[in-house]
């Protein structure tokens, strides 16, 4: 293969494309401070990133991604590999695991996987962070405050191993998701699919924003979020994914971005946390809804 692309140039290109498809921690924390190296010897990019922990990160958790958008870019094929960066790249290749990390660098590692921790609430996520947060630590992870939730279909169809619940999403998810017109961004999105009754989650579609604009209605800003004075003030979309009911594909860059959106269909109980957000009416309401469904409500009682 013969390269014809400035590698550099390349990276800052594709840098440009992930930074809207993922999440602003994870892309702060993984990707923004990395270096184009150059190419290897069988022209694959050698990005330099800070330790031997990023290195294992991006090599087992966000190469999909990388990969798909290097070979948009490129055209052909052109796959990267990570290395620590104050080593050259013929003396480094991928590891499998962690080595060589110091005390120093496992210590900062920790303090931004904690950072990342505080902003997750899909549980998967959440115990992997936990899990790798405990290996630097050399300690057993702490199981987590929130219990394990029953699944309720909140509108109200039974089967499948779902309980039949009425009015759930209207009486408490609503509410949680008031700002940003988030709840109603959410149900726009739901019934854009037709055929997503029986699955757990819409189908992964293009949805243009200005229908949703349209539909909600709201504006652009309230969809999917604003800078004001050096301040970033989270859009509907944000919030539907910090709740972990939307997941979301980017592609292209600033207004030219085409968004792939798929959220749940039946919305789950509101985890403790939630709960601990709406007011003190709801809350009680709340508590008295799980008691009706045979439901220890105590997880859920403030500290």
């Amino acid at each position: 293969m013969t390269i014809s692309v400035d590698p550099s140039r390349l990276w800052q290109a594709a840098l440009g494309e992930l930074e809207l498809q993922m999440t602003r921690a994870t892309f702060d924390t993984w990707l923004r401070d990395t270096q184009c190296v150059g190419y290897d010897d069988d022209d694959t990019l050698v990005i330099a990133v800070k330790n031997g922990y990023a290195v294992e990160w991006l090599e087992n958790r966000l190469y999909t991604v990388i990969a798909r958008t290097l070979h948009r870019l490129s055209g052909n094929g052109t796959e990267a590999r990570f290395v620590i960066e104050e080593r050259m790249p013929h003396q480094i290749s991928a590891p499998s695991d962690v080595t060589g990390e110091t005390s120093e660098d496992a210590s900062n590692t920790v303090g931004i996987l904690a950072s990342i921790l505080r902003q997750v609430i899909d549980p998967t996520t959440r115990k992997l962070l936990q899990e790798q947060i405990a290996a630097l630590q050399g300690i057993s992870p702490e199981p987590e405050d929130e219990p394990d939730i029953p699944q309720l279909d909140t509108y109200g169809r039974a089967g499948g191993g779902w309980y039949p619940v009425s009015n759930y999403a209207d009486t408490f998810w609503k509410p949680y998701l008031k700002a940003r017109k988030a709840f109603l961004v959410y149900t726009t999105i739901r019934a854009m699919d037709k055929n997503a009754a029986n699955s757990e989650w819409t189908r992964l579609q293009h949805i243009p924003i200005r229908e949703i604009m349209q539909r909600v209605p709201c504006s652009r800003n309230t969809v999917l979020g604003e800078t004001r004075s050096g301040v970033y003030r989270p859009g509907a979309l944000d919030m539907l994914r910090e709740a972990g009911i939307v997941h979301i594909e980017a592609h292209g860059d600033g207004k030219h971005t085409t968004y792939y959106v798929s959220v749940v269909t039946k919305l789950p109980l509101l985890t403790p946390s939630q709960v601990q957000q709406l007011s003190d009416e709801l809350q009680a309401q709340h508590r008295d809804f799980l008691v009706q469904h045979s439901i220890d409500p105590t997880p859920w009682e403030p500290d």
